[in-house]
């Protein structure tokens, strides 16, 4: 049976989910899981409410927790990857500092200077991993939840032999608020996208059952909703024809006029220490037994798709996935072979191939061809340390609106993450 590592398994969040997704995969009864993570405190927890989630599932699953990252790769089928470095903290920096020296953007993570910081620090640290698969498991899959997502599996795909997916749920949560609006259950609709992850665009939009054209639907509703209803994603679906996804915040990243329409998220939400704190206060008492398991890890899948991926890669039964992150093999007309993009894919007996989708709108398009500009200068960047290189990285990005801003912006930046930078050193 197949060894599944997974990559960042400490996380309170994250951890749970692929622990709680495996034991719901019938395919994967039996697999070795090897949970990896730099802090072992956190891992032993992990370990523990795998082995209740196993017992409690009827599940066969060999457990394995470790801190050495080379032995838990050592022979792996499957890499789930979901690391960062002192998150939190430095998100707040590569938001906040922009915002200081005059730079409006919305979230900070994906897009402008702060995007850029992100992918500094994103890269290098998930290439130092990809490196070590190489090494240890060179035919296994690996499946990335790591952003900035676009970048970092750029990274993997061009610079390393691995097979890689990318994986975001950005779809299926535009998929829960669109069902919301329209007053319709999530599992009747189906939703057709591609494009560039947190940039995506919809093709179609259809109830199932009865075949329904819900993008009819939406533009009666939308003439009739509030203001504050997604108005910079109703801005660019008016103009340019397709509605986008994931969300106003993250769309936002890309576009230079978004603060426009939303305003930037609140840095309030930066401070999670105590909830984090809370959470795995929780779940130790989970581990050892002193609260219900199905308190945070019910008997129902989490809506990240890692297991179910692995598991028809396993064994070769189909599944239809609505969203990957994979290599543009002619899937988005227009865009080169090279350029992550995010598309619905099949999925079967090792092989993840993307669907063909019609080709978008010209404005989107070039919006589109901007941002892989921008991506692939800013993974070059990364891997040589090369600060001119990202400071024109920053430039060029159309989220970014003052020069003079960028350049103080991106300094400052420098100097208070230099510690994460190693390759600029």
């Amino acid at each position: 049976m197949p060894k599944i590592v997974v990559m960042g398994a400490g996380s309170a969040v994250f951890g749970v989910k692929m622990i709680r997704d495996i034991v719901l995969t019938p395919a994967l009864q039996g697999a070795r899981l090897a949970l990896a993570d730099t802090n072992r405190k956190a891992l032993e927890v992990m370990a523990s409410i795998a082995t209740r989630a196993a017992d409690a599932r009827s599940f066969q699953l060999e457990i394995e927790a470790t801190t050495d990252r080379g032995r838990a790769l050592e022979g792996a089928d499957y890499v789930v990857i979901c690391v960062a470095k002192d998150k939190d903290r430095l998100w707040k920096l590569d938001f906040s500092v922009p915002m200081k020296h005059g730079l409006r953007h919305t979230v900070g993570e994906n897009g402008g200077v702060g995007g850029v910081f992100h992918t500094l620090r994103s890269v290098w640290l998930v290439m130092e991993i990809a490196r070590d698969i190489e090494r240890l498991a060179p035919y296994a899959w690996v499946l990335n939840f790591t952003n900035p997502m676009g970048r970092v599996c750029l990274a993997m795909s061009s610079l390393s032999k691995l097979r890689v997916i990318g994986l975001c749920t950005g779809l299926t949560e535009q998929r829960q608020r669109l069902g919301e609006f329209l007053d319709i259950p999530v599992d009747q609709m189906k939703l057709v996208a591609s494009g560039l992850n947190h940039f995506a665009w919809i093709h179609e939009m259809e109830r199932l059952g009865t075949g329904e054209d819900l993008y009819s639907a939406l533009r009666k509703k939308l003439a009739d909703a509030p203001d504050d209803f997604a108005p910079l994603c109703r801005f660019l679906f008016e103009t340019f024809g397709l509605f986008p996804s994931p969300s106003d915040r993250e769309v936002g990243e890309y576009v230079p006029y978004a603060t426009e329409f939303t305003p930037p998220r609140d840095i309030k939400r930066f401070d999670t220490g105590p909830w984090k704190k809370a959470r795995s206060e929780r779940l130790a008492k989970i581990a050892a037994g002193q609260e219900p398991l199905d308190e945070m890890v019910p008997p129902t899948r989490s809506g990240d798709r890692a297991m179910k991926i692995i598991g028809a890669l396993e064994t070769g039964e189909e599944s239809v996935e609505e969203a990957v992150n994979i290599p543009n093999r002619g899937y988005v007309p227009g865009l080169e072979d090279d350029v992550i993009v995010e598309v619905p894919a099949r999925v079967s007996r090792a092989a993840a191939d993307g669907l063909q989708m019609p080709r978008l709108p010209e404005g989107v398009l070039a919006m589109l061809q901007a941002q892989a500009d921008m991506q692939r200068m800013t993974v070059e960047a990364a891997m040589e340390g090369n600060k001119d290189l990202a400071l024109q990285a920053a430039l060029v990005d159309p989220a970014v609106t003052s020069a003079r801003a960028a350049k103080a912006a991106f300094d400052e930046l420098f100097e208070l993450e230099a510690d994460q930078l190693p390759q600029f050193a």
